[in-house]
């Protein structure tokens, strides 16, 4: 017994160990994401997905179940675009046609679309059961990537983090510009931190946390995304691979509002994603 467990200690001493993976720069690994956000924002234009939730208002026990179509919309020939959920069920009970506001959304001149959406959206805010409004977006977080909002950053590269990826990287983001993305009433600044996770060949996020701490009152941002609760937000977004559109599209979303002694919690899954496509017809008579 005492030679076999020699050669065994042998064995263990001997075996390579796994290489570390080489430390990217974090300029590298920066324009890598922004590029790759800008790829998903074309590709994910128009793609409908079903979002399922379920809320829970811990302290009264109470739980929501609410079914929504979540899509973004692109202002043509640029970079802008719009994240919205509209909402079709809530605890079962449908509360619009599936798919008659998403097809007038789309019919509707560009220059209205985008102005539409945001108004879709926050008609949609008022079904939570407490009033986190539009926070609670999947791609919030990955929207820093790009141009127009890295600057407003501070980043620093975190690790390798082989829980999530063999080559996927961590890097933290702290807003350190006045005004913030951010902003509660009386124009008072929120600023936004938390962490995005990147692959480093492809510049895919596959992973992303949102914090923010309010001082109270609404809250509305340069994009859109306006909330409602005081205390201490969180939102964490799981992605995953679609062949389909040759990206990583949200698969899970888990929220914490924290407001006082009151706690709501939520978790979201996306599936069903399909590209809506308006065509028309026009019959010519002779």
């Amino acid at each position: 017994m005492r030679a076999f467990g020699g050669v065994l200690l042998a064995l263990l001493l001997v075996q390579p160990a796994r290489p570390a993976a080489q430390q990217p720069t974090l300029d590298a690994l920066l324009l890598g994401g922004a590029a790759y956000v800008a790829e998903f924002v074309s590709r994910f234009s128009n793609v409908v997905a079903e979002e399922r939730s379920v809320q829970r208002l811990i302290q009264e026990r109470r739980n929501r179940e609410i079914g929504s179509d979540f899509l973004i919309v692109q202002v043509p020939g640029t970079s802008v675009w719009q994240s919205f959920r509209d909402v079709f069920e809530v605890d079962g009970k449908p509360v619009r046609d599936r798919d008659d506001r998403l097809q007038q959304l789309f019919l509707e001149p560009s220059d209205n679309s985008f102005r539409r959406a945001r108004e879709i959206a926050e008609a949609g805010a008022r079904f939570n059961l407490e009033g986190v409004g539009t926070l609670n977006d999947p791609l919030a977080a990955m929207a820093f990537l790009q141009d127009q909002y890295r600057s407003r950053f501070r980043w620093t590269l975190v690790r390798n983090d082989r829980d999530v990826g063999p080559d996927i990287w961590s890097v933290r983001f702290q807003e350190n510009v006045r005004p913030t993305v951010f902003l509660a009433a009386g124009n008072r600044d929120l600023p936004a931190n938390g962490l995005i996770w990147i692959e480093r060949a492809t510049g895919r996020v596959a992973r992303t946390e949102l914090r923010i701490d309010r001082p109270g009152a609404a809250v509305t941002s340069s994009f859109g995304l306006t909330i409602a609760v005081p205390g201490r937000s969180e939102v964490v977004t799981l992605y995953g691979f679609d062949e389909r559109f040759g990206i990583n599209v949200p698969v899970e979303t888990r929220e914490r509002h924290i407001s006082g002694i009151n706690e709501v919690t939520a978790t979201a899954t996306y599936g069903r994603f399909r590209r809506f496509e308006v065509t028309t017809e026009e019959t010519v008579k002779p």
